[in-house]
């Protein structure tokens, strides 16, 4: 049994809709509800649910004021506005449905922190957003030993992708994100977890809204994988050569040092955007307890600023480079795709449905709007090629497309 918007009764439909409520706020009114119904049909999972949550809708103050000087501070904002928009809906409802238990805001608070940090999404919109009880126990693990995958609407199924033996805690990967963004979102942090900054975006030619978006890696020297900058300058290469003919060298590295510019503007950004509140000293201070909290956020919020200077410093010396980085043989998956036809196709069964919350926020330069589940890349961008090449040239796109993957070389 799943809870969806299609659970939550109209009552609060039209209350919530007379306010202007978002998609969660609508989904944590309706949980609120049928906690005090006790023939909910969700009521023994309710009852195996925690009582209170760690994410940032139960930070101290002065937690708050730590990410409200964060590039996360926009979740602060989205989420407290849920938040405000529940209560305001919930004083006009009439008190019969809440059977003499009206919700209060720890109730409030409560269900939205069920929805955001339990729920599941399938199209990549807030709106989509479900809870699936017992599902909701997968814990997070880089190490996956189960994938979801749809299998019909208001329905998911889950795939092992090992042995399973008795006994063995099964976990799903939330997606690639910081330590910051875990803490921010869930209270949590992953040991040994090798992302860093946020997901972002970053315009350019059409073909490269089909390859990843840039995330950062402490793990590594180049600070961004070099599959996914690859992806980039494929596209790049194939969207000149389509419009102007064969690139030579120099071309090449001109296109090359266009992606190396975008990706240090971002990192500059986002690093503007890191400023920790002053004076930062006092909170490495903290004790334990409830404020314990707080220096694991100083802390993060410290390796994020010398992760960030880092790719800073390590894109702007790429683009004083006067010899071209080496180009795989074997082309990009998502351009590949394109190739073999199937860019319409849906995506992969394991990327569609994702615990809500990570891998899906505004890109880089976006809007700060807080969306739900993970774009599929696959899905979200494929239709892009449609539009990119006029039929008349598809021809051509698809030989550029068939040198690139046979290693042939277009320098």
């Amino acid at each position: 049994q799943v809870f969806s918007l299609k659970s939550v009764p109209s009552a609060i439909l039209e209350a919530a809709r007379r306010h202007d409520c978002d998609a969660h706020a609508v989904l944590g009114l309706g949980l609120a509800l049928e906690r005090v119904n006790p023939n909910s049909i969700l009521a023994d999972w309710i009852k195996l649910l925690p009582l209170t949550f760690a994410n940032v809708l139960w930070f101290s103050d002065r937690q708050l004021e730590l990410v409200k000087s964060t590039f996360f501070s926009y979740i602060v904002q989205n989420w407290f506005e849920d938040l405000d928009c529940m209560g305001r809906a919930a004083r006009e409802m009439n008190p019969s449905l809440w059977r003499g238990n009206p919700a209060s805001p720890e109730d409030l608070r409560w269900a939205l922190s069920v929805v955001k940090t339990r729920g599941f999404a399938f199209e990549g919109t807030r709106e989509s957003t479900m809870l699936i009880p017992l599902a909701d126990f997968l814990n997070h693990n880089m190490v996956a030993s189960v994938r979801t995958a749809t299998l019909a609407e208001d329905a998911l199924r889950f795939v092992a992708t090992k042995d399973v033996m008795p006994g063995d805690e099964l976990c799903i990967d939330y997606a690639q994100a910081s330590n910051l963004e875990f803490l921010v979102r869930y209270g949590f942090r992953v040991e040994d977890n090798p992302f860093g900054g946020r997901q972002f975006e970053l315009g350019g030619e059409p073909l490269q809204a089909h390859c990843p978006a840039y995330i950062l890696r402490y793990d590594s020297p180049d600070i961004i994988d070099n599959s996914i900058i690859d992806c980039h300058r494929q596209a790049r290469y194939l969207s000149f050569e389509q419009q102007f003919g064969e690139l030579q060298t120099h071309e090449q590295l001109r296109e090359d040092r266009y992606i190396y510019k975008a990706v240090e503007q971002a990192c500059t950004q986002l690093l503007s955007m890191l400023e920790a509140p002053p004076p930062l000293a006092e909170y490495d201070t903290d004790g334990g307890g409830t404020e314990g909290i707080t220096a694991v956020l100083v802390r993060e919020i410290k390796a994020e600023r010398v992760l960030l200077l880092r790719c800073v410093q390590n894109f702007q010396l790429r683009q004083q480079e006067t010899e071209l980085r080496p180009v795989p043989n074997t082309l990009a998956e998502p351009l590949a795709r394109i190739r073999s036809g199937q860019a319409a196709a849906e995506a992969p069964e394991a990327d569609m449905p994702s615990r809500y919350g990570i891998n899906v926020e505004p890109p880089y330069g976006g809007s700060s709007e807080d969306h739900t589940g993970r774009n599929s890349r696959a899905a979200s961008g494929l239709s892009a090629a449609n539009s990119f090449v006029p039929p008349s040239d598809r021809g051509r796109v698809d030989q550029l497309l068939q040198r690139l993957q046979q290693g042939v070389s277009i320098g």
